[in-house]
């Protein structure tokens, strides 16, 4: 009777408290950002790491979960921060949507290098990985697009704009900004995210 076939056994994540899968995390996304997801292999990330490949093998299986687990934090973090924005919210729409798009603006400040990974190899990861942060970003669009509609119908915001394709643009605009904004050149973060929005109310409010 042949032997049965070897199973890979997959290895519980570390845990996120763990300071070596996080420096594993920023200086693999450093090189994805820099080389691309596919051009970069598991050697490479294990080289900058000063690791044998096969050590990163005990925190990961394949080379996407080391992009899944970036992405998801990135995620995890922009969640967190909208909850206590949601949290804090007042009656005021456009206040709460000001609060909005600056908090978008200094996320992105804060995590340039993850940023970046999240908007050029998000397809990159499997469907199933996808399905669950794609639910996260379209809460989120319904959440600005909410913020608009009480805008327009508190009769401050213009009812001639679509608020999804208000959101949307908004939005947009908001997700390029790490393709140019150097922090400490010029304006601050929070100064760039209170200008913007400035940008964006001043185009919606009603005339």
């Amino acid at each position: 009777m042949p032997p049965p076939p070897r199973v890979r056994r997959r290895r519980a994540a570390p845990r996120p408290a763990d300071d070596r899968w996080l420096e594993i995390l920023e200086r693999t996304a450093e090189i994805f950002a820099a080389k691309g997801y596919e051009r970069t292999t598991v050697r490479d990330i294990a080289d900058a790491l000063g690791l044998l490949s096969g050590s990163l093998y005990y925190y990961i299986s394949t080379k996407e979960d080391l992009l899944f687990a970036i992405i998801e934090a990135f995620h995890a973090r922009g969640r967190e921060a909208m909850a206590a924005l949601d949290e804090a919210a007042g009656p005021d729409p456009l206040a709460t949507l000001r609060a909005v798009v600056v908090r978008h603006v200094e996320l992105n400040a804060e995590t340039p290098v993850e940023t970046a990974v999240f908007h050029t190899e998000f397809r990159r990861l499997a469907p199933e990985r996808q399905e669950g942060i794609t639910r996260t970003r379209r809460d989120h669009e319904d959440r600005v697009t909410r913020l608009v509609e009480r805008g327009q119908a508190d009769g401050a915001l213009r009812a001639d704009v679509p608020a999804r394709v208000a959101a949307l643009s908004a939005l947009a605009m908001l997700n390029a900004t790490h393709t140019w904004f150097q922090p400490g050149r010029g304006l601050t973060a929070t100064e760039l995210g209170e200008l913007q929005a400035t940008l964006l109310l001043d185009g919606l409010r009603a005339r």
